[in-house]
């Protein structure tokens, strides 16, 4: 061990000088025995020369402490890094490299190493360089060299990143709050608090070769290095410190405050600097290919004309209707985002929301989610709180008349926060009067929410929208002549029933406040252009940009993924200047994949084996997720946020920015379409179950809400018992709510899983009658007809255990399809046979099933034009219905005798 002057022993790790008995390094907890590194003999102190094989030990602890340390703390690398640095190294020999250099060291550790034990010093020392080392590696950074208390790392080297600064401030970042979370167990273990400064500088550096330890050597160009560790001295303890030049490539990205220009030792002219406040909540635009963004080209005239009309309605508080159309990857959204940017500062509300493709069988999905957005309810909110923030909401808009809106929004959002006061307004009406309240409902709450603010509600995605969200939407189109109420629909061109159906009904309805555009593909001129932008004026030879253009078939989107493939292929570098290049020939770009979906699927295969197990548990889930719920389904979650930072990186998720949770969308619909596809049968069906599964754990006190959600994924995950159950649920949900459509559909499937699910009789026929309902309020009599019949038939069967009320009903309900279709002998002989099922039943339910026939017959007498007979009828049934509170029924019955009445001139 090297001696210092006088007593004192030199710490072979760091430099510093310690007591001559000392055992540890004050500074950085290294032992100080005096051992040799070549044979592990421990020599006295003062030794010079190994007593047991000759080694010279001062230099050789000088050389190979530090080195020792590094090699233990690189088994933390990840195998996909190592093998990413050594397939670079044999290219980086002498070469010139940018970089970005971060130095850490730990404020006030000296004096925590002279109050605490020196076993626990380095200890407590391992532990903060093992978190910090993790955070290097984490953003695919090389750990240089340790300096006592900290540690040297450069990104840009001998891996490269098109985004190495802002990878470098995430790291810094990591770091801070990794200590911070150590301080936590610190405090009571140690009872000390470490701090961290943290300075940050890209630069120029030469790069040597890599050894076989995977260090690398560096010799300061520009004085990069120097300048990094002099702003993490500059730097007060717990803060990061940045140069002009990281400020300058990641500002658009992080918050930072203006320290001022530092005088820095070794530097003849001051520094700026700047102090890291965060991470953006909102972050800007980013040049060039870290976010692969430009301005707006080749729509300059569709942007006008949806300018003038959005700022037109607005500034005259008047309705409108715009209907974007284009196919996928053209360049909708973008458009739009552009506009809506236009907007900030404006007089409007705008409420975004956007169907997906397994939603589209899911009744007033599209409905919901506008009004979560408009009463900003979190995915996890409902019960109490969720009544409390829309009755709130509501009371605001509407005042007293709040109360006549309520149930119903509630009843849309979620039955469970339909409090017991407002129970008898929803379960007394048949599922078509509650639709009609509903509706009446909405378009209340939107005209007073129009009237004070003008509306804009963005429906992304439409050709994947339910049919009963499509059906508010155009009852809605009524208001648009008379309330600021604006709708702007993003549709793909020829997929789906809403676009047709929305531009029919607009263009008889309200023409003059009506505007559709199509998107079509950009000129190769404007591909050109918008090339150049997104590489920020590459250089490109003639015949590559020829390519270039004629493969992506003026598709935006799909211009985007060849540009990113060609950096993952490393057909396009960047040279000294930062410049993107060409690499190689036109042979590396015939290889990339002719198709917009190749191309996507190409990309994803150059993940790395966690981040693509990641992508596709994520796409199962669906185009928009929760990091909760991927959490519950992925392997190893502890690891996510890094996965989900990685993916958001490649350009394939983003976060979305207004989420109440920590929510994520694919970048385009078709990545998570492409993704889904790779998946083989049976991995597929293992994710839908798991999804299910996590689904049923984490919202297992409002499964009511999640059952159509529950019955797509166990339906696709062939669980066919849990997918059944499911499936009834939410046809069940759906006839209540008058989405008939999705109810038929969800009650089919069920039919389909009967057997597998090993369904009972009278599950059976709860599944035949919910289908005939279905089908008979879709106009599809013989449909329901048969179903009815079927249901019939297993009702009669001991083992379907169905009263003689319950077999009546199936009776009455095959009535109604008679008495729609004109049959009304048929439908009174039916009638009477249900009569006769309950000749000997005297029960509660039977009285009331008895009172439904009578009512029945009274109206199939009507219809014949049997006045007097009908009268007698629905008098027989009020007299079992009027002592009763069964409300709906005797409403039915009363509303019948005024048709009556009416038609026998009684007034």
């Amino acid at each position: 061990m090297p001696l210092g002057n006088g007593m004192s022993r030199v710490c072979g790790q760091c430099g510093h000088d310690n007591p001559a008995d000392a055992r540890y390094c004050e500074r950085c907890a290294a032992p100080l025995a005096n051992l040799c590194p070549a044979c592990g003999f421990e020599n006295p102190p003062g030794f010079k020369f190994c007593g047991n094989c000759g080694a010279h030990l001062a230099s050789a602890q000088l050389g190979r402490a530090p080195a020792d340390q590094l090699r233990r703390l690189q088994s933390l690398m990840p195998a996909q890094l190592m093998e990413k640095m050594l397939h670079q190294a044999e290219h980086l020999r002498g070469e010139r490299r940018m970089v970005t250099v971060l130095f850490a060291d730990l404020s006030g550790f000296t004096s925590i190493s002279e109050r605490l034990d020196p076993e626990d010093v380095y200890q407590l020392m391992d532990e903060v360089l093992r978190a910090f080392v993790e955070e290097i590696y984490r953003y695919e950074g090389t750990v240089d060299k340790f300096t006592g208390d900290g540690v040297m790392a450069i990104f840009g080297a001998p891996v490269a990143h098109e985004d190495d600064p802002e990878r470098a401030v995430r790291a810094a970042i990591g770091m801070q709050n990794a200590l911070d979370r150590m301080n936590r167990t610190i405090a009571g273990r140690y009872h000390v608090e470490l701090k961290c400064r943290i300075g940050l500088n890209s630069g120029e550096v030469v790069v040597g070769g890599l050894g076989s330890d995977l260090r690398l050597d560096y010799t300061v160009m520009g004085d990069a290095v120097n300048v990094a560790a002099r702003l993490q001295q500059a730097a007060e303890p717990g803060e990061i410190l940045v140069s002009e030049d990281v400020f300058r490539a990641t500002e658009p990205l992080f918050a930072y405050a203006l320290v001022g220009d530092l005088r820095l030792k070794g530097k003849a002219e001051p520094v700026r600097a700047y102090r890291l406040l965060g991470e953006r909540a909102q972050q800007g635009r980013r040049r060039g290919i870290r976010g692969l963004e430009a301005p707006l080209i080749g729509r300059q005239r569709e942007f006008a004309q949806l300018k003038e009309a959005l700022e037109g309605w607005i500034t005259a508080r008047e309705g409108g209707f715009i209907l974007l159309t284009g196919e996928a990857g053209i360049g909708k959204s973008r458009l739009t985002s552009e506009l809506l940017a236009g907007l900030a500062g404006r007089d409007v509300e705008i409420i975004r929301a956007g169907a997906l493709s397994h939603t589209a069988g899911i009744g007033w999905w599209l409905t919901r989610e506008l009004l979560r957005g408009y009463f900003g309810l979190g995915e996890g909110e409902g019960g109490s709180a969720m009544y409390h923030r829309v009755a709130g909401r509501l009371e605001e808009l509407m005042g007293p008349a709040a109360g006549s809106a309520l149930p119903y929004i509630l009843n849309l959002l979620s039955p469970e926060a339909v409090p017991e006061s407002y129970a008898p307004r929803i379960v007394h009406l048949t599922p078509a009067e509650l639709q009609q309240q509903t509706l009446l409902a909405l378009r209340e709450l939107w005209t007073h929410a129009a009237q004070r603010r003008p509306l804009l509600f963005i429906l992304d995605d439409v050709h994947w929208m339910d049919r009963p969200s499509l059906d508010v939407l155009l009852f809605l189109m009524g208001l648009v002549p008379n309330v600021p109420l604006i709708f702007y629909a993003i549709s793909r061109a020829d997929e789906g029933y809403a676009a047709r159906e929305i531009s029919a009904q607009a263009q008889e309805r309200i023409p003059e406040r009506f505007l559709s555009l199509h998107l079509g593909p950009l000129p190769p001129a404007e591909v050109e252009r918008l090339l150049d932008e997104l590489l920020d004026a590459p250089a490109l030879p003639a015949e590559w940009r020829q390519i270039i253009v004629s493969r992506v078939e003026g598709n935006p989107f799909f211009l985007e993924e060849f540009v990113r493939m060609m950096m993952d292929r490393r057909l396009l570098v960047q040279d000294a200047a930062g410049r993107w290049k060409a690499e190689g020939d036109t042979a590396g770009l015939e290889a990339v994949p002719r198709t917009l979906r190749g191309l996507i699927l190409a990309r994803v295969d150059t993940l790395e084996e966690r981040a693509r197990h990641v992508l596709q548990c994520a796409s199962v889930i669906g185009r928009s997720f929760s990091q909760r719920l991927l959490a519950e389904v992925v392997e190893a979650p502890a690891e996510l946020s890094r996965d989900l930072h990685l993916l958001g990186q490649r350009g394939l998720i983003f976060p979305e920015a207004d989420a109440a949770e920590e929510r994520f969308t694919f970048s385009h619909a078709l990545t998570q379409e492409a993704v889904y596809d790779t998946l083989l049968k049976k991995r597929r069906q293992a994710l839908h179950r798991a999804v299910g599964q996590a689904i049923e754990r984490l919202y297992a006190d409002r499964l009511a809400e999640q059952v159509e959600l529950l019955a797509h994924h166990f339906y696709l995950g062939e669980e066919p018992k849990r997918a059944f159950h499911y499936a009834i649920l939410a046809g069940q949900q759906a006839s209540a709510r008058y989405a008939n459509h999705e109810a038929r559909a969800y009650y089919q499937r069920a039919w389909e899983l009967a057997d597998a699910a090993g369904a009972t009789p009278a599950q059976r026929v709860a599944v035949l009658v919910g289908m005939g309902d279905a089908e008979g309020f879709l106009g599809a009599y013989e449909a329901a007809r048969q179903a009815y019949q079927q249901a019939h038939a297993l009702a009669g069967s001991p083992a379907a255990g169905l009263t003689p009320a319950g077999q009546a009903g199936i009776l009455r309900r095959m009535v109604r399809v008679e008495e729609r279709q004109g049959s009304y002998p048929q439908a009174s002989s039916l009638l009477h046979a249900a009569l006769e099922l309950l000749d000997s039943s005297t029960s509660q339910d039977a009285e009331q099933e008895r009172a439904r026939i009578y009512s029945d017959l009274g109206w199939v007498a009507f219809r014949q034009g049997l006045a007097d007979e009908a009268w007698k009828w629905m008098m027989r049934a009020l007299a079992i219905l009027e002592p009763s509170d069964n409300w709906q029924d005797l409403a039915a019955v009363y509303n019948r005798m005024a048709g009556v009445s009416y038609q026998l001139g009684d007034w």
